[in-house]
């Protein structure tokens, strides 16, 4: 709380942009301005006003008496501080300490509103400001207003009938020397915040006057459709898409306790700051059991006592030796970095100390559906919103520490623009059924088949140690990657009387595989495979580029093959990852079989999902299998493709591929 009694004027520094840990630029900015006299007692995550709008100390320079905030795009575009500029004055004040006298009003430092300095008169003091009609009922003569930071008393106002509302406050020298009013210039934005009071007694009453005579207290004005408690859960999700926190509450009907939740990968240090003030400062970093276990962050404990079952690890911060920022691991900035190397693919055991400031929790395999609490919730919301699938999360209290329930979260995140929902209607979000995959887009088969989606180069002879074939590169528009499409000799890329069913085989690229011989996979052998059944019994190979790692390119591939090597599966390591399963799109195989005139083929395959597309895009498909080559290094990652994505893999005969000697065994 403030009182609006500028203690001091402070000069921009310097304004620039945040990055994050990666060296992107986050959508922060950073604001560094002188501060005389007013870091005395001040710590990192403290309150200052500056014109007017509170902010959190991010950095503290008790040398050069310099202080450094950070302002979200949100307090950019709604108030003027994203109009400063280096050597700017700012009006400075610091909060209301315990048992301080208050001397002039009280203010919040939340800003309501832009107005603009529209008429002066130097020989009286009279300052007339603009403000919007949403603002204006708020405003009565001899009322106070916080302009800038400071509180002024409110001379004048325009009646109800004005198109363009004002107000009026008289300036004294003083008033104008020792803060940044004297400087504005006609046209000039200022901050606006009206009367606390006034926005809530505006709130609860409706003005509706009672019958004459009536002894009846004047009552409230119902709107025809109560508000809602609650926001929908869609309205959360897009919150959290945009970086921002949300607040969901257990329990509606029981008023039970509600937490702020919101991605680990869009911490910054002003969120952080944010949290911390409105929180009892513990934060929490839910996550999956994966996750923590590649992390290497085992239970805290291993006879768990809590009462609600909650699964701790071990706390943890950022590494000061890979991480030179960190400090202490107690500041806003410092969890904030922590939280993005929990959240972030690239991190590794490593970059973590064990213990810290952040305490990471398991978040139960089947979300909310499998327990109704906010480290499920947490997870589960993360990954509705498309950010990886770690959050952070710390409990609401009241100044007092009571922990804050309905209807007081109702206010907190209206005060703030935080949607508020429930586990419960997020449960009823996910149906009681896994969370479904983005549904594949319906496939435009006349598209396909006028040749829009791709182009086809001229056709050479390959040879090759499998035979002579012919080539002939097709390019897909929609991603420009180039894929070859290899046909046994004398089998030109068109159909014909003498084959009227080709065998075809749709080869996605792997380089480990097919270059290196890797047997972590059995894609090189099954290119082989198709190579000799193709120059033997005719048809066609389809390489297709682009599909490295089933879609998400080699490098995520190695981080995947990293996380298999700390136990997980193939399907795991990608949702680890905060990336899907299959990621593949064969709609331009499809346009290239259609553009070389192959309607009809037997497709040399495992995997379902390509005999779908391809019968989707109008073309009559007879699976036939394909065949590779069974190791020890590959057996889980075939198990898991047959096991959890349906790959028909029955005639590898997995259970008894190996002999006694280890060697392996081609099917």
């Amino acid at each position: 709380m403030f009182t609006g009694i500028v203690t001091g004027l402070g000069t921009v520094l310097q304004r620039r942009p945040r990055q994050d840990h990666t060296g992107a630029e986050s959508g922060v900015e950073r604001l560094t301005f002188s501060a005389p006299g007013h870091l005395q007692g001040l710590e990192l995550g403290g309150s200052i006003a500056v014109n007017g709008v509170c902010v959190s100390a991010v950095e503290l320079d008790h040398n050069l008496e310099e202080i450094s905030v950070e302002l979200i795009q949100e307090t950019l575009r709604r108030t003027s501080l994203g109009a400063l500029d280096i050597g700017h004055a700012v009006n400075l004040e610091r909060c209301l300490p315990s048992g301080a006298r208050l001397d002039g009003h009280v203010v919040q430092g939340h800003v309501d509103g832009l107005g603009r300095l529209i008429e002066r008169d130097p020989a009286d003091g009279r300052h007339r400001f603009s403000l919007s009609s949403e603002l204006a009922p708020y405003l009565a003569e001899k009322g106070s207003i916080a302009v800038d930071g400071v509180s002024l008393t409110v001379t004048a106002v325009s009646g109800p009938e004005a198109a363009e509302p004002w107000f009026e406050v008289g300036l004294i020298p003083t008033t104008l020397a020792e803060t940044t009013l004297g400087r504005l210039e006609l046209g000039g934005p200022v901050n606006l915040e009206v009367d606390v009071l006034a926005k809530y007694t505006r709130r609860m009453l409706g003005f509706q006057q009672p019958d004459a005579g009536s002894s009846r207290l004047p009552a409230i004005a119902q709107p025809e459709t109560p508000a809602p408690v609650l926001d929908p859960v869609d309205l959360a999700l897009e919150q959290l898409a945009a970086g921002r926190p949300v607040v969901v509450v257990d329990d509606a009907d029981r008023e039970n306790e509600g937490d702020i939740i919101f991605p680990a990968s869009a911490s910054t240090q002003e969120l952080m700051a944010f949290t911390i003030r409105h929180s009892s400062g513990v934060l929490c970093a839910p996550m999956s059991a994966e996750r923590a276990a590649y992390l290497q962050l085992p239970p805290m404990v291993t006879d768990n006592e809590d009462p609600k079952g909650t699964a701790y690890t071990i706390s943890c911060d950022a590494d000061a030796s890979r991480h030179r920022q960190i400090t202490t691991g107690i500041s806003a900035a410092d969890r904030a970095l922590t939280a993005q190397l929990l959240a972030s693919s690239a991190s590794v055991p490593d970059d973590l100390t064990r213990p810290g400031h952040v305490f990471p929790l398991i978040a139960h395999a089947e979300g909310v559906l499998g327990r109704a609490g906010h480290t499920e919730a947490a997870v589960d919301l993360c990954v509705l919103a498309g950010a990886p699938a770690v959050g952070i999360i710390a409990e609401l209290t009241h100044d007092d520490g009571e922990m804050m329930r309905l209807p007081a979260l109702r206010e907190f995140a209206d005060e703030h623009g935080l949607a508020l929902i429930s586990i419960e209607d997020l449960i009823r979000r996910r149906g009681g059924t896994p969370i479904p995959e983005e549904a594949p887009v319906p496939v435009d088969a006349e598209a396909l088949t006028r040749g829009d989606l791709v182009d086809a180069g001229p056709v050479v002879t390959l040879p090759t140690d499998y035979g002579t074939f012919a080539a002939q590169v097709w390019t897909e528009h929609s991603t420009g990657h180039e894929h070859m499409l290899i046909s046994a000799q004398g089998h030109h890329p068109q159909q014909n009387g003498q084959v009227s069913r080709p065998l075809i085989r749709m080869h996605s690229e792997c380089a480990t595989g097919d270059v290196f011989g890797s047997q972590r996979c059995d894609c090189g052998t099954q290119l082989i495979s198709a190579l000799e059944s193709i120059q033997r019994d005719g048809g066609h190979l389809l390489y297709l580029r682009g599909h490295e790692g089933r879609g998400i390119g080699l490098a995520d591939k190695m981080r995947a093959y990293h996380l298999q090597e700390q136990g997980a599966d193939t399907v795991e390591a990608n949702e680890m990852l905060g990336l899907p399963a299959e990621q593949r799109d064969f709609t331009g195989a499809a346009a290239i079989l259609h553009g070389a005139g192959i309607t009809r083929l037997q497709l040399l395959t495992n995997n379902p999902e390509k005999v779908r597309v391809l019968r989707e895009a109008g073309l009559d498909v007879e699976q036939v299998p394909s065949t590779g080559v069974v190791h020890e290094a590959n057996r889980r990652y075939l198990e898991t493709k047959r096991d959890r994505m349906n790959h028909l893999l029955d005639h590898l005969g997995l259970t008894d591929a190996h002999d006694e000697q280890g060697e392996h065994q081609r099917l």
